[in-house]
């Protein structure tokens, strides 16, 4: 299994000699990928049709959504970071299913490269790990383009698979723009999530558009932060 997400780095201007001499306020956009053998068994059905606890505990979620959401706001990645669970929470976590695949190895590479250089060596790292002659490989991403573009590339034999945690904050985020911070928002949100998560997502892009226009087109004007526009965004996403 492959994984790949972009993240932020400080980084130094070159021949500036010792110190640090920061260059564009320091920030620079990396791409990491991660590379796990593992061993696992083929399963003729869904061995966890329901979702994990965490989507459906409404702190959790919201607090998901508004980290992605500042990370936006603020140019970073959008990558949930658990720095924020205390030990207590994390040592509740159930102990892992028996259907989850056991890590053998796991190796990184970062890189400053852009997209289309990283996919290339994305594509030479797996051929060193020999991934072209495991029988089963996944390629994991958040929805943005380039992250598909590597994949249609180099690694298109891969399953692909979304970052869940990138759909639930969209989906979080439409039940408020809909309902409000009211109950029938929380319950929307999970019957939404269910059926992305079972693979039904096509009911919901069924579903949303009829909101879309009772909440009415944004104008080309419109800020951002318009709910016609998030709406607009959250439909394409999905």
């Amino acid at each position: 299994m492959a994984e790949f997400d972009g993240g932020r780095i400080r980084t130094r201007k070159t021949d500036c000699g010792p110190g640090v001499h920061l260059e564009n306020k320091g920030w620079n956009e990396s791409k990491n990928a991660i590379f796990v053998s593992a061993t696992s068994e083929p399963s003729s059905s869904d061995p966890q049709p329901e979702p994990p606890a965490c989507f459906l505990t409404r702190d959790h979620v919201a607090a998901l959504t508004e980290h992605a959401r500042t990370k936006e706001k603020q140019g970073g990645d959008d990558s949930w970071d658990d720095s924020s669970v205390n030990d207590d929470e994390k040592s509740t976590q159930p102990e892992r299913a028996a259907h989850k695949p056991r890590r053998i190895l796991r190796t990184v590479i970062s890189s400053l490269k852009n997209s289309k250089q990283f996919g290339h060596q994305m594509k030479r790292k797996a051929e060193r790990r020999r991934f072209d002659e495991a029988p089963r490989k996944a390629l994991v991403a958040d929805g943005l383009t380039c992250n598909w573009t590597i994949h249609a590339e180099h690694l298109e034999d891969y399953v692909p698979i979304l970052d869940f945690t990138h759909a639930v904050s969209y989906l979080f985020t439409a039940s408020l723009i809909i309902l409000g911070k009211t109950d029938e928002a929380w319950q929307a949100y999970q019957r939404w999530m269910l059926a992305t998560w079972q693979g039904r997502v096509d009911e919901v892009i069924a579903e949303l558009p009829a909101h879309q226009d009772r909440l009415g087109e944004p104008d080309p004007e419109s800020e951002e932060d318009d709910p016609r526009k998030k709406l607009g965004r959250v439909i394409g996403y999905l």
